[in-house]
């Protein structure tokens, strides 16, 4: 893909990643940089630390080895990309 064709771009820890690939979270991929974009990463971010350490926190539901994962997202617009939610 062309540089110029990427409108966006989500670095992130394993832990973040788990929202979509362990939790569904967010159901997609699309949902998770939705959210980021409108709502921030920061929140995304508390989100899947709530589910960890308060809805799951003993593992059950989301069997785990720790209660909660280290989490970083950065989300990244290339400049001169205008983005809707």
């Amino acid at each position: 893909m062309p540089t110029a064709d990427v409108a966006e771009i989500l670095v992130m820890t394993d832990g973040v990643s788990a929202a979509v690939e362990d939790y569904g979270l967010y159901p997609t991929w699309d949902h998770l940089a939705r959210a980021s974009r409108t709502d921030g990463p920061d929140k995304a971010v508390r989100a899947i630390h709530a589910l960890e350490t308060r809805e799951d926190p003993a593992g059950r539901r989301f069997p785990r080895y720790k209660v909660a994962d280290d989490k970083a997202l950065a989300h990244l617009r290339p400049a001169g990309h205008a983005i809707g939610p």
